[in-house]
C-alpha cells in the first residue's frame, strides 16, 4: 500500500470501535475497553509506532474524544504489541512491544 494508508485505516477502525461502544447504554459502567485488533498484521515496531502517532494526532484534534466521559482505560491488542491508548482518562497513545516471538493473546 502507498504511504501510510494501512496505518491511517487502523486509526479509523480504532476510533470507530470506541465510538460504537461509547453509545451503548452500559458504556458508563465499563472501566476498561479492550479493542481486539487483529485486522492489520504485525509488521514491525516502525509501523506500529506510526499507527499510534496518527492516532495521537487524531485524538488531539477531536474534542468529542478529549472529553470522553466513559472508558477511563482503553487498550488495543495488536499482534506483537499492546497499545495503551487511555489511562486514567488521559490519552497516552503508547505501544508496548512484546518480546520477539511473543504474540498478544
Amino acid at each position: 500500500m502507498y504511504g501510510w494508508y494501512a496505518e491511517k485505516q487502523w486509526v479509523s477502525i480504532v476510533l470507530s470501535a470506541i465510538e460504537s461502544k461509547r453509545i451503548k447504554h452500559y458504556a458508563s459502567n465499563v472501566d476498561i475497553l479492550l479493542i481486539d485488533d487483529k485486522h492489520l498484521p504485525y509488521a514491525s515496531p516502525k509501523y506500529i509506532n506510526k499507527r499510534f502517532e496518527f492516532l495521537k494526532m487524531e485524538t488531539d484534534c477531536n474534542t468529542a474524544l478529549i472529553d470522553l466521559q466513559c472508558f477511563p482505560f482503553i487498550l488495543t491488542d495488536t499482534p506483537g504489541a499492546l497499545g495503551i491508548i487511555r489511562h486514567n482518562s488521559q490519552w497516552l497513545i503508547s505501544p508496548l512491544f512484546l518480546p520477539d516471538g511473543w504474540m498478544a493473546e
